[in-house]
């Protein structure tokens, strides 16, 4: 889904068929999906493809920013991620034809923070004089399921 203002354009792109590439199967979620989870699972243990949920992140935002002129088509001042390693984040950025001196990183000081890592990248930003009013900021989210997701928005 897209939606945007003036100064905001929020725009997400799920992708379910991935979700076995990250999960943490609940003891009834045989009762959710056509095929037996918990025969292959065990409910309520952690599951990682970690090489493939990257892959496929990575991809997905590079080909739903490129394919969303909202997005793709406005100037940045700050991009800051969801960063699951520098690598990562380099190669998106990379993806996104945005400036690597743009995007702000904390993973070389916190790692990966997860769910975490936009309000906490934001505060630092805001924090270390990087992230001032007026700037226009671009979010990027790669969650497992897969889903991507952009934020841009005036701060």
């Amino acid at each position: 889904g897209e939606s945007s203002s003036d100064d905001i354009v929020l725009s997400f792109r799920p992708s379910g068929d991935k979700w076995n590439l990250c999960h943490i199967p609940l003891s009834h979620a045989d009762d959710f999906v056509s095929s037996s989870v918990t025969d292959r699972f065990k409910p309520m243990s952690f599951y990682t493809s970690p090489r493939e949920l990257m892959a496929v992140a990575t991809s997905m935002l590079g080909t739903h920013f490129n394919e969303t002129p909202a997005l793709r088509d406005r100037a940045y001042d700050l991009v800051i991620g969801h960063e699951v390693s520098l690598p990562m984040t380099r190669m998106v950025a990379k993806l996104l034809n945005v400036d690597p001196g743009i995007v702000f990183s904390t993973h070389s000081r916190f790692g990966n923070t997860v769910s975490a890592s936009l309000p906490l990248n934001i505060s630092i930003a805001e924090e270390e004089g990087r992230l001032k009013r007026g700037m226009q900021v671009l979010l990027a989210m790669g969650s497992a399921g897969v889903t991507s997701a952009f934020c841009a928005f005036r701060y």
